[in-house]
């Protein structure tokens, strides 16, 4: 497994190294000045030392955009809902969402300063502004393409439309707000920054924008690459998060396809078993076959719509 990771993510280390070494030999024997483009050993000693605190910057940040995510998640998530719970939410919602999504957010960040004044609120307020609406989508999409069967199995136990929101529609939705999320993590980082470029006082974005007066750029260019590390850091987060829910779904799937049980015919020969199992096994989601007789079929038929009466009662 091991080798297999080296083999897939070594080409793009090569070239990494190839792009950051030929980097920094333009700079040392190309004339290149510091002011303009820093050299990547003087952006790696900017960001571990110098005069800049770091470590307020970064926690400053790092709650901007986590704050920021949790509010286009949330908020992102009950939105969507709604739009799928009633025709009437979304004829009224949809159309104004569209509208605040095509708005240029960098034009909205002066306005929030008027608003809100500085702080990390306002930040958090535009990182939700950008990272909101894919999740509003996804989880009406997700919530509205469930299988006809499933819905009609609620309706036949007469479950409410709120159970049936709560055991069919929203487990259906997960994968969608999941995969949502994975791009949230990442505007969330871009409205965090354009917040501090127009109304901070501390933050990473706020570093980028002192270091034009001074001409300082490796600093700038430390700041960027503090930034994407943070926000690379959201992005596995999100991967890993993504990657369990799909291991969970696929182990209850293999879990569902081990046996498959087949009732006997009263007047089935053994010959017509024979082909059965044969047919049946040759699937490649069956791994064993078990037939067993008409009555006790029924019996466990008897059982299993009770436990889905139950779940919908």
């Amino acid at each position: 497994k091991f080798q297999s990771l080296v083999r897939q993510y070594s080409p793009t280390l090569v070239l990494f190294v190839g792009l950051l070494a030929l980097w920094q030999l333009a700079v040392s024997y190309g004339g290149i000045r510091e002011y303009l483009l820093p050299a990547p050993l003087s952006v790696w000693n900017s960001m571990w030392h110098g005069e800049i605190s770091w470590s307020q910057h970064l926690w400053i940040t790092t709650w901007e955009i986590i704050g920021a995510f949790l509010m286009a998640a949330v908020f992102g998530v009950l939105l969507g809902v709604g739009i799928a719970w009633s025709p009437l939410i979304a004829n009224a919602l949809v159309p104004f969402l569209v509208f605040v999504n095509t708005l240029p957010k960098v034009a909205i960040a002066p306005l929030f300063l008027i608003w809100l004044g500085y702080g990390m609120f306002p930040n958090m307020l535009m990182g939700a502004l950008i990272g909101f609406f894919p999740v509003v989508i996804n989880t009406a999409v997700g919530l509205s393409q469930v299988e006809a069967d499933m819905l009609d199995l609620g309706r036949v136990f007469a479950a409410p439309k709120w159970k049936i929101f709560l055991k069919i529609r929203i487990p259906n939705a997960l994968p969608y707000i999941l995969s949502s999320l994975k791009i949230t993590a990442t505007a969330a980082v871009v409205g965090a920054i354009v917040g501090e470029f127009v109304a901070s006082q501390k933050g990473l974005g706020f570093v980028i924008t002192t270091t034009q007066s001074s001409m300082n750029t490796s600093v700038a260019f430390a700041a960027l690459l503090w930034i994407s590390l943070v926000g690379l850091a959201l992005f596995v987060v999100g991967l890993f998060w993504l990657a369990a829910y799909n291991l969970d779904e696929a182990l209850t799937e293999v879990e569902a396809r081990v046996e498959v049980v087949a009732y006997l015919l009263d007047d089935a020969t053994n010959d017509e078993i024979d082909i059965s199992r044969d047919e049946l096994s040759a699937l490649p989601e069956v791994q064993s076959v078990r037939f067993v007789s008409k009555d006790s079929a029924l019996a466990k038929a008897r059982e299993d719509l009770a436990e889905a009466g139950d779940v919908f009662s």
